[in-house]
């Protein structure tokens, strides 16, 4: 239908997984909702990323003949998958250099490192199998963890 054409399952769950993600932390502190909400749209967005690149690996029958799948909905999204990638780590990691919050920078910063990461791993999709693709895909959404590990 229209929502998946405009906004296909795979941004949905990214947003969706970074929203859970925050509302523990929201719960415990709501004071720090303005603070995280730069991180969720960064998280997200990685999050979303990361569904992307797995969809299009992956091509399985349902989501090549579904019209509102990404691969149909959105082809020329998927043709650049690396340039989002790319424009999504620089925009964090110039996020990261505008704020003065380190806890926020070192976030931002791994949402970066994350995110030129899958435009790499793309660039060289052909050298993998496709299973390997998705646990590294999965695996670059844990950098945020470095925040928690060095941050203390």
């Amino acid at each position: 239908g229209l929502r998946s054409r405009f906004w296909p399952k795979e941004w949905h769950v990214g947003f969706v997984f970074s929203m859970g993600c925050a509302l523990q932390v929201w719960s415990l502190s709501p004071s720090a909702w303005p603070s995280l909400l730069l991180l969720v749209i960064g998280f997200g967005a990685l999050c979303a990323m990361s569904c992307s690149h797995i969809t299009a690996w992956e091509v399985v029958t349902v989501d090549r003949d579904d019209p509102g799948s990404l691969l149909n909905a959105h082809p020329m999204f998927v043709r650049r998958l690396s340039w989002f990638d790319i424009a999504l780590g620089l925009s964090a990691m110039a996020a990261a250099a505008a704020l003065d919050q380190a806890s926020v920078q070192f976030a931002l910063l791994s949402v970066g490192i994350s995110a030129l990461g899958l435009a790499w791993l793309h660039d060289r999709c052909d050298q993998f199998s496709a299973e390997f693709l998705r646990v590294t895909a999965d695996f670059g959404l844990y950098t945020p963890l470095l925040f928690f590990v060095f941050s203390g």
